[in-house]
């Protein structure tokens, strides 16, 4: 499976292509090593910065609490906030079974730029799957005329 993953670094989006998810970070930390020349440390911190960043909005966004979200995904119920606090940053493993917790995809998660909602988004998909091709032309209809308002 490929998964493509958008970070950004200092306000600027790098695209990275993963083969497998376990060398994610390895490959994060030699991109930068060599585009950026900052150390190791460095890039770790800027990582961590923004997987924790990430899991705070998306949980914010799906209206679940930390211990919640620990819980359910088979952690000590301070687990998240343990985190966050030492600034520590989850196991690929664990960072998965937050993405799927949040009906997020892992691509979904480190992309910055185009969805800044993928919980929600994934949540109305969800429902679209379940509509008829004449209701999914009706509300492609509507919202095209909502669009046309706004634009006004």
């Amino acid at each position: 499976m490929i998964v493509f993953f958008k970070i950004r670094i200092n306000n600027k989006y790098f695209a990275l292509i993963d083969f497998f998810y376990f060398n994610f970070f390895v490959c994060f930390l030699l991109f930068l090593n060599r585009v950026r020349n900052i150390s190791t440390k460095e890039a770790l911190l800027l990582v961590e910065d923004q997987i924790l960043d990430r899991i705070t909005q998306l949980r914010l966004q799906k209206n679940v609490t930390e211990k919640k979200i620990s819980r359910d995904i088979g952690k000590t119920s301070t687990y998240l906030s343990s985190m966050n606090k030492n600034k520590s940053m989850p196991s690929l493993r664990t960072l998965i079974s937050i993405c799927e917790y949040l009906n997020v995809s892992l691509s979904d998660f480190f992309d910055f730029t185009n969805n800044p909602y993928p919980v929600k988004i994934n949540e109305i998909r969800n429902e679209l799957l379940k509509f008829s091709e004449n209701e999914l032309d009706a509300l492609l209809h509507f919202l095209q005329e909502i669009n046309k308002s706004r634009a006004n």
